[in-house]
């Protein structure tokens, strides 16, 4: 009876010795011959002993392959090995086709055995943090075996449905436009800013890691030994590290000891209010609304309305109903829909009506917007002035911005930590920038209101206080001065040797689009001095901490404001003689029912040279910020708002 040869196709993982698995070691061992590209031969060459080796060069996978199947069928027991896993643009494919082009059989013809190891994707992820711990796929960008064409709609695929991509093969000698042009359709789907990993000889000798971001990728240090990861809308740079959150913050509080969610209520659908079960049960906030919630009638759960800017960007969008998912199904207690005031749906109106459709009898309506300004003043409570005639069994209670919080400077620090070169040559080689030589320049929106003007300024404050660098200027992309040129300019008359350009947003959109294109335009005019670019708030697990702190305050009735300083204050007493704040005022009604917060009062009447003298009863401290909390203001405030803009004066910061 003849021999029965035996195929034995191996991935031996990395290339270091220790990560090769139990049972590719005994194959190895059990071979007769091994056969395999010479460099990977010479990887595994301390395990070889009476092994017979065949080693060929790059490009001659086809001759490894037709020699396996030679010899497996006159009776050897061959091993034919792969690097990473041998099924994963490895050999086990090709000597499966090879096989098949000599008519094999699976039942009688030579054994064949393809034994895992560890793939690329996962080796480099391993050395890059927690990168793919969500969705993810890999692409060859070699174009040798598979057109172009095919390669690039792969990748417009993958980046538009926001997989995390392992590139392989990502550049060679010859072969440098793919990894260029990659690049460029990823740029058309994601932010510049994207962490990008790049892992040379992983496991090898002269290993290699570099993070950076999908802007700033440097190409001169990819080569045919790397791989290339490219993160998600959702993974993130801490410590060096790209981690892409699988989505746990959705339905936990990671810091907390215990949970708000109880074990039998994790797998329902009301506590995954962004699931397929939830989304096609038959209820009011469906299409777009968010809702977080346990057992019990919704009815009986106070009802919180978030309201967002909206963008015309629609990732932007995405980023924050994906943050709201995570608040609402971190408070299943409440109700929490989310609408946005323009360029976006669903509006505050339709929020407002999903809200009342969902047995509220209280809406507790709360921005989500950094400062005090037009959209806060006066959109919103227009807009829930109009919701109390439509609804007048219906309360409206009304929080207050974001604002100037100290747990918002410490957002801006971790941001400034991850901020990347904005010019590949503007990263001036040598010793790193001392602090004290550095210049970090605050970009807040700009608006034409005073008081959210000056919060910023404040801001800005509050982190330089916080750090040891030379100076924390503040400049405005839109609106007031001084301008994003105009601060850039600054930072260079004070001596920066480096510019840390820190964009205070909240999610994605076209100015962060603006903002991106000219501080790299700047950049590179400027090689001499280093500019790094911060990345935007973002999910960053703070601005939940300070979203819940808001809707405790309007739950609680302890939303305050400060009307010193705000210039629709003005313009509405200009088109109605005699306004009290919290009744017929431009919209800071602080208390549950009447027009007074904790005992204190304004009333603004016309002075003989039609100045407004501002009384004040106090019971209290005034709040850090305004915000109103319920409205009648809609009379005068349309005709101060046409008079505004009118006058070409957009109001939101």
């Amino acid at each position: 009876m003849e021999k029965q040869g035996k195929l034995l196709i191996i991935g031996f993982g990395p290339g270091a010795l220790e990560q090769i698995t139990g049972r590719a070691l005994a194959a190895i061992e059990e071979s007769e011959a091994v056969i395999g590209y010479n460099t990977y031969v010479e990887l595994i060459k301390p395990l070889l002993t009476h092994q017979e080796i065949v080693g060929t060069g790059m490009t001659e996978e086809v001759s490894r392959a037709q020699e396996a199947v030679r010899r497996a069928e006159a009776g050897q027991i061959i091993a034919v090995i792969s690097s990473g896993d041998a099924g994963v643009y490895g050999m086990a494919g090709l000597v499966y086709e090879v096989l098949i082009e000599h008519g094999w059989n699976r039942h009688s013809g030579v054994e064949v055995e393809v034994i895992p190891g560890i793939s690329a994707i996962q080796s480099c992820a391993s050395l890059l943090g927690a990168p793919v711990m969500h969705d993810s796929c890999t692409i060859s960008l070699s174009d040798h075996l598979t057109p172009w064409d095919s390669i690039a709609a792969r990748i417009e695929a993958a980046a538009a449905a926001d997989f995390v991509i392992a590139f392989y093969n990502p550049r060679s000698g010859r072969r440098t436009q793919q990894i260029e042009e990659a690049r460029g359709i990823l740029l058309r789907y994601r932010e510049p800013s994207t962490p990008v990993g790049i892992v040379k000889n992983a496991y090898r000798d002269r290993q290699q890691t570099i993070v950076t971001t999908l802007q700033a990728m440097p190409m001169e240090e990819i080569g045919m030994l790397s791989t290339v990861i490219v993160g998600n809308s959702a993974t993130t740079v801490y410590d060096g590290l790209m981690i892409t959150p699988r989505g746990y913050e959705r339905k936990y509080v990671l810091g907390a000891q215990t949970q708000v969610l109880k074990p039998h209520e994790r797998l329902r659908t009301a506590a995954e209010p962004w699931s397929l079960a939830a989304g096609s049960s038959e209820s009011p906030n469906g299409c777009g609304a968010i809702t977080g919630s346990n057992e019990g009638s919704s009815a009986d759960k106070k009802t919180i309305l978030l309201v967002g800017h909206g963008s015309r960007v629609e990732a932007g969008n995405e980023e924050l109903l994906g943050f709201t998912a995570r608040l609402a199904a971190s408070r299943p207690e409440l109700n929490i829909e989310t609408c946005f005031i323009e360029l976006a749906s669903p509006s505050i109106a339709e929020g407002i009506e999903r809200c009342v459709a969902g047995g509220a009898k209280a809406v507790y309506v709360v921005p989500i917007i950094l400062f005090a300004a037009g959209h806060s003043k006066l959109d919103i409570p227009m807009a829930i002035d109009r919701a109390k005639k439509k609804y007048p069994g219906v309360e409206f209670v009304y929080g207050r911005p974001i604002g100037v919080q100290e747990r918002a400077a410490d957002i801006v620090l971790d941001r400034i930590k991850e901020a990347v070169p904005a010019a590949l040559e503007n990263k001036v080689p040598g010793a790193p920038v001392p602090a004290e030589d550095t210049v970090v320049l605050m970009m807040g929106r700009g608006g034409s209101d005073p008081d959210a003007n000056s919060d910023f300024y404040k801001l800005s404050r509050l982190l330089w206080e916080k750090t040891a660098y030379k100076s924390v200027e503040s400049c405005f992309i839109a609106i007031t001065r001084p301008s994003l040129d105009e601060g850039l300019e600054r930072c260079l008359v004070l001596g920066a040797r480096k510019i840390i350009v820190q964009p205070y947003l909240l999610f994605t959109g076209v100015l962060m689009q603006q903002f991106t294109d000219r501080v790299t335009a700047f950049a590179e005019a400027h090689p001499e001095t280093e500019v790094e670019l911060g990345g935007y708030i973002g999910t960053h697990p703070l601005l939940a901490e300070m979203m819940n702190g808001r809707i405790d305050e309007v739950l609680n009735g302890r939303s305050f404001a400060n009307c010193d300083n705000c210039r629709y204050r003005d313009e509405a007493a200009e088109h109605h003689h005699h306004h009290h704040h919290g009744e017929d005022g431009h919209g800071h009604h602080h208390g549950e029912e009447g027009h007074s917060h904790h005992g204190h009062s304004h009333s603004h009447h016309h002075g003989d040279a039609g100045h407004h003298h501002h009384g004040h009863h106090h019971g209290h401290e005034h709040g850090d910020e305004c915000a109103p909390r319920s409205t009648d203001i809609l009379e005068h405030a349309e005709t101060a708002a046409a008079g505004t803009a009118a006058a070409g004066s957009p109001k939101e910061l």
